[in-house]
């Protein structure tokens, strides 16, 4: 109980200051901010010019394979992926572990169609990289909210993104994905919520809201099979819902601006391995260290 009480005082559930500290570790102290800086300054495609949803609202969704497509692909990766534990969840939630780095470029490279592949480029205004990718079950448990399906903002550098690949939909399994967008995940940075310890994590902000003044008006996304959400994790409240009639099966990708397109940096062996490698850079100009002696 003493440590607990000690544990408060020195990390509190609601801490106003904290977004601003987040936001310096990892874009200063990390060289993040320079390091897109950099990736801008190297960009020679041409700009798409119209925003979308993405830089409007921090969220998208869109249709990556067909139904049919998404099935084929999930065969092939339960046909060629060990199980494994997926963060000390192992009863709840599974990574399905490719390997291999051709099967692996060739997931990413389904997942990275054109259309995805503009929004990105927009968003970033320069190339980027698969920072890591992960493909994981979850196991049906209607009532249970934990770590990630509860809601959290992922703590990193503001110029990250995620997308996530539903292998099989919301119709088979009842799982799904909850999002605030960012004009309502700024408001709740008044209450101190963001950024939190992953135990205090809440699966209802409804009285959070109320105390300051924030809209909670969670938009639930349903995705079907082959469907996808591309949005800013750092900048954006979101959370799962666990499935409830049968496992869900997810492609996740991590994406960080880069230099050179993602194709050259994941021959590079840019791309980390979460079992492994820390989670983020300890200094991101590294990378682009590497890619002027390549």
């Amino acid at each position: 109980m003493a440590r607990d009480f000690v544990s408060r005082l020195w990390r509190p559930e609601l801490d106003p200051g904290r977004v601003a500290r987040v936001i310096r570790r990892y874009d200063h102290d990390c060289g993040y901010e320079r390091f897109h800086a950099h990736c801008r300054a190297r960009f020679r495609r041409a700009l798409p010019q119209a925003d979308t949803a993405l830089g409007i609202r921090g969220v998208e969704h869109l249709r990556v394979w067909s139904g049919a497509e998404a099935a084929e692909l999930r065969k092939r990766i339960h046909g060629n992926a060990r199980v494994e534990p997926f963060r000390r969840n192992a009863d709840r939630v599974h990574e399905l572990r490719i390997e291999g780095d051709d099967l692996a470029r060739e997931i990413l490279a389904a997942a990275l169609i054109p259309a995805v592949d503009s929004r990105i480029v927009r968003y970033f205004r320069s190339e980027y990289f698969v920072h890591w990718f992960a493909i994981t079950r979850a196991q049906p448990r209607r009532h249970e909210n934990f770590n990630s399906f509860r809601w959290h903002c992922d703590r990193g550098p503001t110029a990250h993104l995620k997308l996530l690949v539903y292998l099989n939909g919301h119709p088979e399994h009842g799982g799904s994905t909850e999002f605030l967008d960012m004009v309502a995940t700024r408001e709740f940075e008044r209450s101190g919520y963001l950024f939190g310890a992953v135990a205090d994590r809440r699966s209802d902000l409804s009285s959070l809201a109320v105390a300051c003044g924030a809209d909670y008006s969670p938009r639930d996304w349903r995705g079907d099979a082959g469907e996808a959400s591309l949005f800013a994790p750092s900048r954006v409240l979101h959370r799962g819902v666990m499935p409830s009639r049968a496992p869900r099966d997810v492609l996740a990708v991590c994406l960080l601006p880069s230099p050179v397109p993602w194709e050259e940096a994941f021959e590079r062996g840019w791309s980390s391995d979460l079992r492994r490698d820390p989670k983020w850079h300890r200094n991101a100009m590294d990378l682009a260290r590497a890619s002027a002696a390549a």
